[in-house]
């Protein structure tokens, strides 16, 4: 009964990920996926309420990287950013991104070593939110296919 609850659980995380790629999305196109919360950020935990996900699309023949974030149950956001590191690290910053102030923000920026590096291993990259509460990071996820 458990093998068959997890089984569903995966499934479920398939279909929302899978499922919720950007509408500027072609088959060229890799679908990155972050689920954030505080208790990612690293080296301190950020924000333990809040949350959010990060929808990323990248073009690696013509370098073009277009995103959407949500967050919620934090202050208003100041920055975000694409960063390189695995799950324990605070890696450097690769990419900036446009915060999401209200909740939300979207945009597409041109940068061909970034995206032909999130091609190629998206798991060693990571989006966190910042806020003047954490500075460090209020959210963060780290990147996986979909």
């Amino acid at each position: 009964m458990g093998a068959i609850r997890g089984l569903l659980a995966g499934l479920a995380v398939l279909a929302v990920v899978g499922g919720s790629a950007p509408a500027f999305a072609d088959d060229a196109d890799v679908n990155l996926a972050a689920g954030l919360n505080g208790q990612r950020e690293r080296p301190n935990a950020g924000d333990p309420n809040g949350s959010g996900i990060a929808h990323i699309t990248v073009d690696p023949a013509t370098g073009l990287i277009c995103y959407e974030l949500t967050v919620r149950n934090i202050d208003p956001a100041t920055a975000a950013h694409i960063h390189r590191g695995s799950r324990d690290v605070a890696g450097p910053v690769v990419q900036g991104l446009a915060p999401p102030t209200d909740g939300t923000s979207s945009g597409c920026v041109t940068n061909s070593v970034v995206a032909a590096a999130l091609a190629e291993d998206p798991a060693g990259y990571y989006v966190n939110v910042h806020n003047p509460a954490y500075p460090a990071g209020a959210v963060r996820g780290q990147l996986a296919g979909g």
